[in-house]
């Protein structure tokens, strides 16, 4: 959590411009139980009246348990119980008391707040920071009074400012900063999880508890329901304008899969299948699993991406020229083995981030050096059925994208987002051990017919 939190204040300090993502990833296992470590047993309890000596009895099993809650996005806060603690002015304060499991995330929230806006503070404010208090403000002041000329003290106080705070201001402010849209709706349900008194559950508008976080939450719904309207009107464009085009004829089904019955085909297209589930499960995840590594803005993610896009295409342009000077089989087999090797080096490498992104563009090269050599080779393996060859592969690379979605997807669940790059290169040291089995058998078996 240190190095995390590290990063991110580091990021925030040079960039204090630069709107942060992906800062979740923050909130851990390890990152949870140390804030439950933190927390001070003899606490007024909330609404689940649950202490730290009791949720501590089942620790591992109730922090398994928030994961798998908040990785699917069903963690909701309970309503904060409202308690009334006297004034110095014989007036009463409202304070708000979350259940237990709530102040185990608040505080994980609270740490990761305090490091983005810490750099932001004055030297002369104290309210709320790490490492001040109101006794050193206390003696700041009176220090003031004592070493310098001055004339009078004025004592202010926002009236009520906890129970009036505008959200819409504060979700103005925190967007200035922050672009996570998962962990800022994960503080708006803080924001939004109400208040119980006496029995009775009120929901809050406006205002916050003592203690509490406030920020929005971004709703991603609005932008694929425009995704999908403009695949639509695309989908319609492409089906007006397109001429009309005469290709093959169509072949049977069953002459289709024959073809599967031939071992070298059979073991090619499944090398294709193996190598797209290590590409789709590394792919798919590839904005949480680079955050995950360093914590970056939205630009500096935009920019990796948009380099990785184009090592793709230098690695379909490159796959022809290197088809070309040494040849399929071997090109296919040393790209296999790039794609190995670099994601090994991601997964296990301390090195600087931008050794890791130039292992990851390298590796997205290879990847698509493969897929453009692949399908020479499949071509190759039954020339006269090219069309019914190129189509076979192309399901073969669907079928792996959507296997390496669901083994990413489950992996990632019940394990932790780095799990991919482990995946991926064990997905694709195994299409390599069946590529350089099958040309050394069908190697073999050419000499054996030839002799």
């Amino acid at each position: 959590m240190e190095t995390k939190l590290t990063r991110i204040a580091d990021l925030a300090k040079r960039r204090p411009r630069m709107k942060l993502q992906t800062l979740i990833h923050a909130l851990d296992e390890k990152s949870l139980k140390a804030a439950h470590s933190a927390l001070a047993a003899d606490r007024a309890t909330g609404i689940d009246a649950v202490t730290k000596e009791e949720y501590d009895d089942k620790l591992q099993e109730n922090i398994d348990n928030l994961l798998e809650k908040m990785k699917r996005q069903a963690y909701k806060p309970q309503p904060v119980k409202r308690v009334y603690i006297p004034k110095g002015d014989g007036k009463k304060r409202p304070l708000g008391l979350p259940a237990y499991e709530d102040k185990i995330v608040q505080k994980v929230l609270n740490e990761i707040l305090t490091v983005i806006y810490e750099v932001e503070f004055l030297d002369c404010s104290y309210g709320f920071r790490p490492g001040r208090s109101c006794h050193d403000a206390l003696k700041k002041v009176t220090k003031i009074i004592e070493t310098k000329k001055v004339n009078f003290v004025v004592d202010a106080d926002i009236k009520g400012f906890f129970d009036n705070v505008d959200h819409g201001w504060m979700v103005k402010f925190l967007q200035e900063r922050i672009q996570d849209p998962n962990l800022l709706k994960l503080i708006q349900r803080f924001l939004k999880a109400g208040v119980m008194q006496e029995g009775e559950v009120y929901e809050t508008d406006t205002g916050t508890p003592q203690g509490g976080i406030i920020s929005p939450a971004y709703d991603w719904q609005a932008i694929f329901w425009s995704i999908g309207f403009l695949s639509l009107l695309g989908w319609l464009a492409v089906a007006r304008l397109l001429s009309a085009m005469y290709g093959e004829t169509p072949v049977p089904f069953s002459k289709q899969v024959s073809l599967l019955k031939k071992p070298s085909i059979a073991a090619a297209l499944g090398v294709t299948f193996f190598v797209f589930i290590s590409y789709s499960v590394v792919n798919t995840y590839i904005t949480p699993f680079l955050t995950s590594l360093w914590p970056m803005s939205e630009q500096e993610m935009s920019s990796i991406l948009f380099a990785l896009g184009i090592a793709g295409m230098i690695g379909s342009k490159l796959g022809g020229i290197l088809a070309d000077r040494v040849g399929t089989a071997r090109a296919l087999i040393g790209s296999m083995a790039v794609q190995a090797i670099s994601l090994s080096l991601v997964s296990v490498s301390s090195a600087s981030t931008m050794t890791d992104i130039m292992l990851i563009m390298l590796w997205t090269t290879s990847v698509w050096c493969f897929a453009l050599m692949q399908s020479f080779n499949i071509v190759s393996l039954a020339p006269k059925a090219s069309g019914i060859m190129l189509s076979l592969n192309s399901s073969f690379v669907q079928l792996g994208y959507a296997v390496g979605a669901g083994i990413g997807g489950f992996a990632v669940e019940t394990s932790s987002i780095t799990i991919v790059s482990c995946i991926g290169v064990i997905s694709v040291v195994f299409a390599f051990f069946v590529s350089a089995f099958s040309l050394a058998f069908f190697r073999l078996r050419c000499q054996a017919c030839s002799d």
